[in-house]
């Protein structure tokens, strides 16, 4: 299941890091490491934002789509 027309079905970090870190790690170059790992971080980041984003949006469809009777009605502050 695509979360997104963008790709973003990721969520585990080390495939971030596979993909935008790994290839650019040079020894002894802790500048440029801690670059690309800055860089890892916030597509994992975008990554799980955007799988928040469509779990709710699919949650938030299912609630819509709900017939709530009187009885649970009452419960949730809503009449």
């Amino acid at each position: 299941m695509s979360f997104n027309e963008f790709g973003f079905q990721e969520v585990e970090y080390e495939k971030s890091y596979r993909q935008f870190a790994a290839p650019f790690v040079i020894e002894g170059n802790a500048e440029n490491n801690l670059f690309f790992m800055h860089g890892a971080q916030q597509n994992h980041i975008y990554g799980v934002n955007n799988a928040l984003l469509e779990l709710t949006g699919d949650a938030l469809t299912l609630l819509s789509q709900i017939a709530f009777t009187a009885e649970s009605s009452r419960f949730s502050g809503s009449v």
